[in-house]
């Protein structure tokens, strides 16, 4: 992730919308007002918190599977409104789609994400496709403009949601352009990515932390510029009453899963008490409670990490 440029495909494909524009698009450009929208609904859209996410595609899987029993898309718990999101994804097993054995590349992907009037909007730059470089070399950028997303609130048809949908693809928007099954499935991909992202940021074993560069030389703009976020879990090493502010600490992944399993893990609670006058009875999930320090180095002492949570 280079949260230097970041934002330049995107300020490139909002500046080159068409005059009759592509709908409700809350992501003014620098250059003019998007698609006939006089209002600047996100005017921070370019400093919004960054994530640089790693995950699995058999972890994303399992987090979309939430969406159906859980709260909709658009309603449930978001770090921040608006954010932005560099991901890459591998996957741990193989599988078979149009007679190609896919899985052993990597998918990469850079979204801008909002929620306005109760419905998402999503600008997906489809930066690598698992095993498909040819179809990515011949539309690059191919940037998917995702909006008015929401939920079908039908019980019955908890997977299904509503959209509209616009495609910037080897340098032009593609107005009424026929979608193609790969097409389709690779923006409902791009949904999936997002949503899957969100499941893992609020979920009650993982913890938001803030990446800040060490570099006392440098101006403020200069580490403001390359702070980022990222998602660590609740049996990160840091995550000790004795490790003290500041202090380097080695990362351990392998240990991270063991760790989880102690004292302030996640859990759920029934409401009893009378002051629960509405909700008395009802069963929450209570998310696990950091007890380590708000701020830490990692082994190099090159990045600074503070823990977005309440310290306890």
């Amino acid at each position: 992730m280079n949260p230097i440029n970041f934002n330049d495909v995107f300020e490139k494909v909002m500046s080159e919308v068409p005059p009759e524009g592509l709908g409700m698009m809350p992501f003014p450009s620098s250059a003019r007002t998007i698609g006939g929208q006089s209002e600047r609904m996100v005017k921070d859209w370019r400093v919004s918190p960054l994530f640089d996410y790693v995950t699995t595609r058999e972890r994303e899987k399992a987090l979309v599977k939430g969406l159906l029993v859980d709260e909709s898309f658009e309603e449930r718990p978001w770090p921040f409104n608006t954010f932005r999101l560099s991901m890459v994804e591998t996957a741990n097993e193989t599988w078979e789609e149009r007679g190609l054995v896919c899985g052993t590349g990597k998918y990469k992907l850079d979204a801008l994400v909002t929620r306005y009037q109760g419905a998402v909007y999503i600008l997906g730059y489809v930066k690598e496709l698992f095993d498909e470089k040819g179809i990515r070399n011949t539309l690059a950028p191919m940037v998917f403009y995702i909006h008015e997303l929401q939920s079908c609130h039908d019980p019955q048809k908890r997977d299904q949601y509503w959209c509209k949908m616009g495609l910037y693809a080897a340098g032009q928007w593609r107005l009424g352009m026929q979608i193609d099954d790969w097409l389709k499935e690779t923006w409902q991909g791009v949904v999936d990515s997002v949503s899957g992202f969100l499941m893992d940021a609020m979920s009650p074993t993982n913890h938001i932390v803030q990446v800040q560069p060490v570099a006392p030389s440098k101006s403020v703009h200069w580490i403001h510029a390359r702070t980022h976020y990222t998602l660590i879990t609740h049996g990160h090493p840091a995550n000790k009453r004795e490790v003290t502010q500041g202090e380097r600490v080695k990362s351990d992944s392998a240990g991270e899963l063991t760790r989880m399993a102690h004292n302030r893990r996640a859990h759920y609670r029934t409401l009893r008490s009378e002051r629960f006058r509405f909700a008395k009875g009802k069963r929450i999930f209570v998310k696990a409670t950091w007890v380590g320090p708000k701020e830490w180095k990692d082994e190099g002492g090159k990045q600074i990490y503070r823990i977005l949570e309440e310290v306890t």
